[in-house]
């Protein structure tokens, strides 16, 4: 894989994902962020788009 330049689409792809992983989660409190090194402004870096989800209950990693 190469590495591109920084791409400002990668945020709007992020918000893209990141809704559709929210509205299947929609009945369990998380919170969809994007981490990685698609997320840092002007960094050349893999084309990955990196998203962890951050949930507060244990018992809701199944639900997940």
């Amino acid at each position: 894989m190469l590495i591109q330049p920084y791409n400002p689409d990668w945020q709007r792809q992020f918000q893209l994902i990141g809704e559709v992983l929210f509205q299947a989660l929609k009945n369990v409190e998380v919170k969809i962020e994007h981490i990685g090194s698609t997320s840092v402004p002007n960094l050349a870096v893999k084309p990955i788009i990196d998203i962890d989800i951050v949930y507060q209950k244990e018992s809701d990693f199944t639900e997940i």
